[in-house]
């Protein structure tokens, strides 16, 4: 006979009497599959005639009742009371399949009766597979009584009952037919037998890769029934573990493992019952070799036609069999797997008759390079019911640095146990810290690292290639932080006379824990950038006056790079000049500072921030001069008006924000109109408001003022500042034909513009227009305005309300990357 696996692995608990079946977690869920029936007692389930198609029973019995040839019953997790028996079959080709859901075997026991009914119960029915269930019950546990083409695979199958219970098996098989199997499965008895097999009619039982544990009574039981015993490890007491009663001839006994339990004392000497026991009516045909007894147990190893046989050899002289027994100890070690150096492992007979090709876990045979090959040719099958596995594993990562400030050095080891030699052809690392994956063929390697951890560290994760089969393990929590600031430290002092226009830097007042490795220095006037790093300082001189800021550039030996700067103004006396502020559609907030020279107005962009696409409406009242000064007001995408107060920080031009107050989004406006005056805000209807300064920062506006009606003829409403002379904060205003408009402020609350005058027209090619202050030190406002193709343009102030603009000049282009721009 050949037999292959029939089923995954799996493990399904029946409790019989109030019977149950327990199936370990795994989900399941009932889907309407073609040869399916699902048993779920939870909501939802019925064994009524009205169950429609997919619809789970509620019960293991009513599931079972229907099932037809070919048809599969799955059992979802949890408990499932009730015994079942089973009266009609399967066909030839197509049985009736009894299965949990879960496809991993484990030892999970789940519920167990009080009753001594069986789980199952098998009446004369045929192409029945019971498989991948955990059945337990207070007596026997599943009862076949006669039948044929009868399979239990892959159970875990336990028979509870008391040493007053009487003779009971986990499986008892009665008047057998042909074809009756249980492979991969555990037979446990806490005081009976595992497997009893009474008065065959058929070609025999077979028994094959089971692990079964019998503590009072038998390991497996025949009487006058043909049994092939293949592959098997029992554990057992002190009765039979192997017993061949009446006339069971021509069976087989090859390849078991018989031992004791390692916690039970040694059986007494000459007790009853033996390792293996064959009777005077079995012996004929009977073949038992390459079997494994523990001598240790104290049982006679040998009980053969009704004389007695304490070692292999005798037993092999007085009758001619067990020539390659061995009678050694086992060395069974977690799941009765063989510990390397056991007796067991290859050294089996690969060609016993019926023994299974997969072990107990599904694993095929495997050749120990460390044990030699003594069995049957080909000589590596192991003994009983488990195949020795390659024992390679990556078992983790180590490290020999687990925290550290940056630079830090770490070292990596791949821990692997490979005692077989397993080629190994690569180790990937991967640090955690985005830098590309390296691959070597040495279990370890060093890895720097330049930036600091996240929360929770880094994690290292290693992937070890061996057989092309990759394992990963990880090393996690490797704590890196920052040494230290990289500070640099910018002193500029004038030389000379004022009007030599010469200056001093010197940049050694710089710090950083590591070595700074590179500075240089920007004068700020299209001269050649300075490399210092060897000196830390310099000396300049500019060939014009004017307004120049210097920037000292410093990089570290990690690659950190800093810059800070500082102004400096030769020539007129300084005027206040404001800076302009744009956002991109990123929300990123740019800080453009003021030269002093119209033909070049803004330095290069200085980020200030990110997040600013929060808000909708900025602005500046004051503007923002050089010295660092100017209060920001801005409202956010809720109708929250925050007030950011100015700071001297080139780095961060504002502080922290204050909450002004909220339902600010009726406004569809609001300008800056100067210190004076204060903020103005036009409604949705048209009419203008003023919220009067009053110089408390966590109030900073005054009750609002209604101004007039009928602003809504306005797209644009720009405070400028001073226009002219007059003492309050002046207004433009473009209405719909592009005319522009210039209000005049009177320092009045109730009224502060005086009436509107002409200004010029054709502004509505601008979709943007920013009141800047002065830009050019000439003592008077400017405006620039950004036209629909991105250029910006500079409209320098004359100080004259009735043209208060000189020709536009072109200052730069691309300025249609910001949604936003302000001063």
């Amino acid at each position: 006979m050949t037999f292959r696996s029939l089923a995954a692995l799996t493990v399904l608990t029946v409790t019989a009497g109030t019977a149950l079946v327990v199936v370990p977690a795994a989900a399941q869920t009932a889907t309407t599959t073609t040869g399916t029936l699902y048993v779920s007692d939870t909501s939802g389930c019925t064994d009524s005639s009205t169950r429609t198609a997919g619809q789970s029973y509620c019960t293991v019995q009513a599931a079972a009742d229907a099932a037809q040839p070919g048809q599969t019953v799955v059992l979802a997790p949890g408990n499932h009371p009730g015994a079942v028996t089973l009266t009609h079959s399967g066909q030839p080709g197509a049985p009736i399949t009894i299965t949990g859901a879960n496809p991993n075997y484990s030892y999970d026991e789940g519920g167990v009766s009080g009753s001594a009914q069986p789980a199952f119960t098998l009446n004369n029915v045929h192409d029945i597979v019971l498989t991948s269930m955990g059945l337990t019950s207070s007596g026997t546990v599943v009862a076949v009584n006669g039948g044929s083409d009868i399979r239990l695979t892959h159970d875990n199958i336990t028979d509870s009952a008391t040493a007053s219970a009487g003779d009971t098996s986990a499986v008892t098989f009665s008047q057998p037919g042909s074809d009756v199997q249980v492979l991969w499965s555990t037979l446990r008895s806490l005081y009976g037998t595992g497997l009893t097999i009474g008065q065959g009619t058929g070609g025999g039982v077979l028994a094959s890769r089971n692990i079964v544990l019998a503590g009072g009574a038998h390991g497996i039981a025949v009487t006058d029934t043909l049994a092939d015993l293949a592959g098997n490890t029992f554990v057992g007491a002190c009765a039979d573990e192997i017993q061949l009663a009446g006339n069971s001839a021509n069976s087989l006994i090859e390849n078991n493992i018989l031992t004791h339990p390692v916690s039970a004392p040694p059986c007494p000497a000459g007790g009853d019952g033996a390792q293996i026991s064959v009777s005077a009516g079995s012996t004929a045909g009977t073949i038992a070799d390459y079997n494994l007894v523990n001598p240790a147990s104290g049982v006679t190893p040998y009980l053969w036609g009704g004389a007695t046989y304490g070692s292999p050899a005798g037993f092999d002289s007085g009758t001619g069999q067990g020539a390659h027994d061995l009678a050694d100890d086992p060395q069974l070690g977690q799941g009765y797997t063989p510990l390397e150096g056991s007796p067991a492992i290859d050294s089996g007979d690969y060609q016993a008759t019926g023994e299974a090709a997969l072990d107990f876990y599904g694993h095929q045979t495997v050749d120990d390079p460390l044990t030699p090959n003594t069995g049957n040719f080909p000589g590596d099958l192991d003994r009983g019911a488990v195949e020795v596995q390659d024992p390679y594993a990556f078992t983790g990562v180590t490290v020999d640095h687990t925290s550290g400030t940056f630079p830090l050095t770490v070292t990596a080891a791949a821990t692997v146990n490979n005692p077989w030699s397993d080629p190994i052809s690569s180790y990937t690392w991967n640090f955690g810290d985005g830098t590309p994956t390296v691959t070597t063929t040495t279990p370890t390697y060093a890895h720097t690292y330049t930036t600091a951890a996240p929360a929770g560290g880094f994690t290292i994760s290693v992937t070890v290639t061996s057989n092309a089969v990759t394992h990963t393990q990880t090393a996690t929590g490797i704590q890196v932080t920052d040494p230290g600031p990289l500070a640099p430290n910018l002193l500029v002092a004038d030389t000379g006379a004022a009007w030599s226009r010469s200056v001093h830097v010197n940049t050694t007042g710089s710090t950083d824990p590591l070595p700074i490795t590179q500075r240089t220095l920007s004068f700020g006037d299209s001269t050649p950038v300075q490399d210092i790093t060897a000196t830390g300082t310099a000396d300049h001189t500019y060939a014009a006056p004017g307004y120049y800021e210097i920037t000292l550039t410093e990089t570290d030996s990690d690659g950190r790079t800093k810059s800070i700067s500082s102004s400096v103004e030769f020539g007129t006396p300084s005027i206040d000049r404001h800076d302009l502020f744009a956002r991109d559609a990123a929300g990123n907030l740019w800080r453009y500072q003021t030269t002093g020279q119209a033909s070049a107005p803004y330095q290069s962009r200085v980020l200030v921030s990110g997040g600013w696409n929060s808000y909708n409406l900025m602005t500046l009242p004051e503007g923002y001069d050089t010295s660092g000064y100017g209060d920001m007001y801005a409202r956010d995408t809720n109708g929250v008006l925050w007030y950011f107060p100015g700071s001297p920080k080139a780095s961060g031009p504002f502080q922290t924000r204050i909450r002004v107050g909220g339902g600010w989004n009726i406004y569809n406006t609001i300008a800056g109109a100067d210190a004076t005056n204060g903020l103005v805000a036009r409604d949705t209807s048209g009419v203008l408001w003023l919220y009067p300064f009053t110089g408390h920062a966590n109030a900073p506006l005054g009750a609002r003022i209604r101004i007039g009606s009928g602003w809504n003829t306005y797209t644009s409403l720009v405070g400028i500042g001073l226009i002219g002379g007059d003492n309050a904060g002046d207004l433009l205003a473009r209405d719909t034909t592009g005319a522009l408009w210039l209000y005049q402020g009177t320092g009045n609350a109730k009224a502060p513009f005086s009436a509107r005058v002409r200004v010029g027209g054709g502004w509505n090619i601008y979709n943007s227009i920013v009141g800047a202050r002065d830009l050019n030190n000439d003592g008077y406002n400017d405006v620039v305005a950004r036209d629909t193709t991105g250029v910006l343009w500079l409209y320098e102030g004359t100080n004259n309300p009735a043209a208060p603009f000189r020709t536009r000049t072109r200052i730069g282009g691309g300025w249609n990357t910001y949604n936003l721009v302000f001063s």
